[in-house]
């Protein structure tokens, strides 16, 4: 009897060619991004041994890395890989202001009078 529940409480894969290559497909993908982002940890943890001549340069480094490994995670972890357009129109959208927000703080450091000196 209790084989009979349990057969009945997990459903049963397809074992056709086309759904084991899907599974393999889909361990590609995960396989990929955990590779991103164990490189990315690395780029992380090397940009401290690394001197950038000016803060805004250690910024830009640390928030690239930051955009590809959040950008990997968001495609693959929840399922933005096979959105509708609109999910990747505001995607664009959010990376294009992101980034002239980051420009126009630049733009308006490096205007200001006696710029380039930080305070330490």
């Amino acid at each position: 009897m209790s084989e009979n529940l349990l057969s009945q409480a997990l459903p049963v894969l397809p074992e056709s060619p086309a759904a084991a290559h899907d599974v393999r497909r889909e361990q590609q993908r995960y396989l990929a991004v955990y590779a991103v982002l164990i490189v990315g940890t690395v780029l992380t943890v090397a940009m401290y041994y690394v001197h950038f001549e000016a803060v805004w340069q250690t910024v830009s480094v640390a928030l690239l890395i930051a955009a590809v490994k959040a950008t990997c995670v968001a495609v693959i972890f929840m399922h933005l890989w096979h959105g509708q357009r609109d999910i990747y129109t505001l995607l664009v959208f959010t990376a294009v202001f992101a980034a002239v927000m980051l420009g126009l703080t630049t733009y308006s450091h490096l205007s200001l009078p006696g710029s380039g000196h930080y305070l330490r």
